[in-house]
């Protein structure tokens, strides 16, 4: 699985990934293959690909929650391994989410792991 998108704005967009697995658990996961544009952000107009991701787990339902942003979060950026759920909630404050928009994308995963080879 891999993405692709362009930012059809006039601003600096944050692209954050969020994965929810099939227990319910979440973690976040570095998503651009290019470092810059995970500091920096998405220019207007500009495309950039995501890291290819090799899908892991157990089978069930999965959602992958994409956040964009037009300011960078630096606890979206890094975020803690351990604990997140206390960690994370620690350090977020009203203006860190204002504009911060989400697309959900569901898959079920059938079989123990796949891998989608990118083009």
């Amino acid at each position: 699985m891999q993405f692709t998108i362009t930012n059809p704005s006039d601003h600096v967009i944050h692209v954050y990934m969020l994965v929810v697995d099939s227990d319910g658990r979440f973690y976040f996961s570095p998503f651009w293959k290019d470092e810059e544009v995970a500091y920096v952000g998405l220019q207007p107009g500009e495309t950039q690909m995501s890291y290819p991701f090799k899908q892991i787990g157990a089978p069930g339902l999965y959602d992958v929650r994409l956040l964009c942003s037009p300011t960078r979060q630096l606890w979206l950026l890094s975020p803690p391994d351990i604990g997140p759920h206390a960690a994370i909630g620690a350090h977020i404050i009203g203006k860190d989410l204002t504009g911060i928009t989400r697309k959900s994308i569901r898959y079920r995963l059938c079989s123990e792991s796949f891998d989608v080879e990118p083009d």
